[in-house]
């Protein structure tokens, strides 16, 4: 058996180098490729890994911009008491003042913080597009008031008390329509997270 194997090995190298010669550049390339291949592979479970990382990061961003927008805190202000049949008095006006300078105040609270939330451009920008929106309707609610407080509007005015009953109101529909298109990216964006 040595004997045999001894005998066919200068044939076998001369073989081997015949063709080594000849297709010398194919392999090469494909010992390259195979190479190349085996030591990327932890390069690319740690890619997938990332991805699943910032997918994570984005929905808790993303998250933490909906619980900003969270209609209990904007309804944390104490409404105006009722008076639907009341005159309209300077405790009235005084309160709905008090109330509209603490939604002021909240909203530019909001505006910075949205601003600053490492959220979705898009949703930052709907956001932000939302508290402008809101802070229209707290200043023509505040003009309300004002022209109210200086006589301009007449006493029993039903326009006076709607902007008086619905201040705490001001906004909500706003809110809870970003909200929801939050939570619809959130949804792609879970289904993104498991399909990856």
């Amino acid at each position: 058996m040595i004997d045999f194997i001894l005998q066919s090995l200068p044939s076998f190298l001369r073989c081997l180098d015949y063709w080594g010669e000849r297709y010398q550049t194919a392999i090469v390339g494909a010992v390259a490729l195979v190479g190349v291949w085996y030591s990327t592979r932890p390069a690319w479970k740690q890619l997938q890994l990332a991805q699943k990382e910032r997918l994570a990061a984005k929905y808790r961003m993303n998250k933490a911009l909906y619980d900003m927008f969270d209609p209990t805190v904007w309804f944390s202000f104490d409404g105006p008491k009722e008076r639907w049949e009341a005159d309209i008095d300077k405790a009235f006006i005084d309160e709905c003042q008090d109330i509209l300078a603490k939604k002021k105040s909240f909203l530019a609270d909001l505006k910075a913080r949205v601003e600053g939330s490492g959220a979705d451009d898009d949703l930052r920008a709907d956001a932000l597009n939302t508290i402008d929106e809101t802070m229209v309707r707290v200043r023509d609610a505040d003009r309300v008031i004002v022209d109210a407080e200086l006589g301009r509007i007449p006493k029993g005015n039903i326009h006076w008390h709607t902007v008086g009953e619905g201040i705490d109101m001001l906004g909500l529909p706003l809110f809870k329509k970003l909200q929801q298109k939050i939570s619809d990216r959130q949804s792609s964006v879970v289904e993104r997270i498991v399909r990856e």
